[in-house]
């Protein structure tokens, strides 16, 4: 299965640095004791402020998303009357300080969805590959292992978006997902941005269940329920063989 990092360097950066970025600007941009006389208006400091949020939106959404309400708020808190409080008298205030935090929410869910674009445009060139493998393999004779591991690469590519982990308890607050679909069920699982949990029955072992969530920008996800319930079994499989403990 191809990997896709969960967030690059520049994103995580990004992420970090957001929020303080706007704040500094807008209390860099309030120094001036007399605002009129420095030429510096709210517009001016919101057009600024503006620009430093949709360069950390157009990086990461997230980052997008933490940067325009800490711009929101910082803006509010320097540069509208009364100054250094949240209050707000001015209604003309009001509209500058929301417009220019939707502003911001507005260019990260552009950011969002840009992203699920490319990551959707990556796992179809990988499916299309991992199946020309699996193909080139099965024209020939070789050895088992070697065929299973090219089938379910082939087979979970449509995971490559998902992490998993272990618990020994069911974590409660998630939906599960049945080991065993009914007739009629949508051939497609929606994971949600907390996940979904599904139970794995040892032998000689107590139960565990196998979390599931999506990458971290791309929920609601959607993907195999097929692949998914296969994912389990191979691991539930290896886990019995390997006896690794609990």
């Amino acid at each position: 299965m191809s990997s896709v990092s969960a967030r690059s360097n520049v994103q995580t950066v990004a992420l970090v640095a957001g929020p303080g970025v706007a704040v500094l600007v807008a209390w860099l941009l309030a120094l001036p004791d007399d605002r009129a006389d420095a030429g510096v208006t709210l517009a001016n400091v919101a057009l600024v402020i503006a620009v430093v949020t949709v360069g950390f939106a157009v990086v990461d959404w997230l980052a997008g998303v933490t940067t325009s309400l800490a711009a929101a708020l910082a803006l509010n808190y320097f540069h509208t009357e009364p100054y250094r409080t949240l209050r707000i008298t001015d209604r003309r205030d009001v509209y500058s300080v929301v417009l220019l935090g939707a502003l911001g929410l507005a260019v990260s869910a552009v950011t969002a969805m840009r992203v699920r674009r490319g990551v959707t445009t990556l796992r179809r060139s990988d499916a299309r590959h991992s199946a020309d493998a699996l193909a080139a393999l099965l024209a020939d004779d070789h050895p088992v292992p070697e065929i299973w591991t090219s089938a379910i690469t082939a087979a979970g590519n449509d995971l490559a978006t998902v992490h998993a982990r272990l618990s020994g308890k069911n974590p409660g607050g998630l939906p599960v997902v049945g080991r065993r679909p009914a007739e009629g069920d949508d051939p497609t699982l929606i994971l949600p941005a907390v996940g979904a949990v599904l139970p794995l029955h040892q032998r000689h072992a107590e139960g565990r269940w196998l979390i599931l969530t999506p990458r971290p920008g791309l929920a609601p996800l959607t993907v195999d329920r097929r692949a998914v319930l296969s994912f389990a079994d191979a691991l539930e499989l290896a886990l019995e063989t390997s006896a690794v403990p609990a």
